[in-house]
């Protein structure tokens, strides 16, 4: 807030002006009041220039200053340590996308070894059938070639004592008797079913 501002006791005094009467015959006389006078205000003293220590305000700009070398000197180290971490940024960046590349690369190779797993997979289920199907096929050849052996061996013993039968007389040709002739009928006839169950 401004405070307002004392004449001077030396300023000009305002001068009285006279203002010249106007005759009017519709205007009324009008006697115009004076102009009060201003009390008169003691000078303001003049302000007096104090000493001014300034020990303390030096001291407190070196110590300013100080610490103005100590903050820029901690500015570079700052800065110095911000450019060696932009720069393992930097690198960590790139063996993050290395890292990445190998990451897709391993996936396509996953891919393919899943499609060649999937494929040898197929094959191994085709053959393990073929082979449960041989298997089944070998048993089935394998019991019929057992029964044919047990036939076989039964018509071995029969043929043995067919042929030890014969040499009993000790003659060298063969006497027909009713025994010997059922059997060669039955010999014929093993022959017969054992040809029919190999084809």
């Amino acid at each position: 807030m401004d405070t307002p501002k004392v004449p001077d006791a030396d300023a000009p005094k305002v001068p009285k002006v006279d203002v010249p009467e106007a005759e009017s015959p519709d205007v009324p006389k009008i006697d115009m009041p004076k102009m009060p006078k201003m009390p008169k205000m003691p000078p303001l003293p003049k302000p007096v220039p104090e000493t001014v220590d300034t020990t303390a305000a030096a001291e407190a700009v070196e110590r300013a200053m100080k610490n103005l070398k100590e903050c820029q000197r901690q500015l570079a180290e700052a800065k110095a340590e911000l450019k060696e971490l932009m720069d393992e940024l930097e690198k960590a960046k790139i063996q993050q996308v290395e890292a990445h590349e190998k990451v897709v690369q391993a996936m396509r190779y996953q891919l393919e070894a899943e499609k060649v797993e999937e494929k040898l997979h197929n094959k191994y289920l085709e053959e393990a059938a073929e082979h449960k199907a041989a298997q089944e096929a070998y048993l089935k050849q394998k019991a019929l070639v057992e029964k044919l052996h047990r036939q076989l061996d039964a018509a071995a013993a029969k043929v043995k004592a067919m042929r030890d039968a014969e040499d009993s007389g000790g003659g060298v040709y063969n006497t027909k008797s009713a025994a010997s002739s059922i059997s060669s009928e039955m010999l014929v006839v093993i022959a017969a079913v054992m040809a029919a169950q190999v084809a």
